[in-house]
């Protein structure tokens, strides 16, 4: 999963590069795209930062699921429905 977007990172990359011989005010945008994905690239190329994110989003996922079921109970309890 973080070599997947590690991967994908590096294709923005790639394919932001072939946009060079646009128009000087295109290319100052991309300049800014490939200056964000570089960005990105170092960051996930860290393998505990890319791990910090990976368990901030599964706890996140987790920590959502919680409050859904919570909020299904609380339905079934008062007979309302909150979603």
């Amino acid at each position: 999963m973080i070599e997947d977007a590690l991967d994908s990172v590096k294709t923005t990359r790639y394919q932001v590069d072939s946009f060079s011989h646009l128009s000087e005010e295109v290319e100052q945008a991309v300049d800014g795209l490939r200056a964000w994905t570089e960005k990105m690239e170092a960051f996930f190329a860290d393998p505990s930062r890319a791990a910090a994110v990976a368990a901030s989003i599964i706890f996140l996922a987790v920590l959502v699921s919680y409050l859904r079921a919570r909020l299904a109970l609380l339905s079934r309890r008062s007979k309302k429905k909150y979603f």
